[in-house]
Formats: C-alpha cells, sequence, structure tokens
C-alpha cells in the first residue's frame, strides 16, 4: 500500500490501527542493511485487500488535514532563514559600503550567518514549547 521510512511506517500503522484498520510494517531488510544505511531504509506497510480503500481514504483525509500545519511550518521556515540571515547581510552591507575594504572582517559574515539562524532557531523554539 505504502513505501516509505521506518519510523514513518511505525507511525502509520499505529494510525490505522487506532481508526480500527489492521495494518503492518513488511519488507524490513537484514541487519548489515541496517547498518549500512544508518536506519535511513524503506519499508512497506501492508493492508488487507479488504480495507484498502478506506485505508487510502484515511491517507487522503491526513494529507488534507496537515496541508495547512506544512504551510504554515514552511511559512514559519521561510521568515525565519530571513530573520537569521538578517545580521550577515547587515555585515556584508557595512563592509561594502565603507572605504577601507582591505580587513579581515570578511570573515566574521560566516559566524554571523550562523549566529542569526542559531538565534531563530533559539527563539523559535522557545515560542513553540
Amino acid at each position: 500500500m505504502l513505501q516509505t521510512g521506518r519510523v514513518a511506517a511505525e507511525a502509520t500503522v499505529a494510525r490505522l490501527r487506532s481508526v480500527g484498520i489492521e495494518a503492518e510494517v513488511v519488507g524490513e531488510p537484514n541487519g548489515l542493511v541496517k547498518l549500512a544505511s544508518g536506519g535511513n531504509y524503506r519499508v512497506r506497510v501492508l493492508v488487507a485487500e479488504a480495507e484498502l480503500e478506506r485505508a487510502r481514504e484515511e491517507l487522503r483525509r491526513w494529507e488534507s488535514e496537515a496541508g495547512p500545519r506544512v504551510e504554515a511550518l514552511a511559512r514559519d521556515i521561510r521568515w525565519g532563514f530571513l530573520a537569521g540571515s538578517a545580521p550577515a547581510l547587515a555585515l556584508a552591507l557595512w563592509l561594502l559600503l565603507r572605504e577601507n575594504k582591505q580587513t579581515l572582517l570578511w570573515l566574521a559574515i560566516a559566524p554571523a550567518w550562523l549566529a542569526g539562524l542559531m538565534g531563530w532557531a533559539a527563539w523559535s523554539r522557545r515560542r513553540s514549547a
């Protein structure tokens, strides 16, 4: 029915079972593949043929319910990336407008960008907690 990563498959099976649809995870690779892939491998979620259409309808419903949340998260990340990049952009602009451009302050743009992104991430986590 569905091919996805192991964690998503387990969550899908749990949600399908919560609405009364029997499902199971199949296609688990051997231990060597698990180690080599770092836990990032694909499995399948199997549903009985009799309940397949109902399971597909549930998946479509979950996807439509998640759409607005995913869009809001994407919008928040776009604004966060812009806000987190502002210190580095301001530093670059200041360095461009200076008369003395022979300075090692250009090397501070990358740490300023990283610090801005880390600051936004910390603020975002505190806000959503």
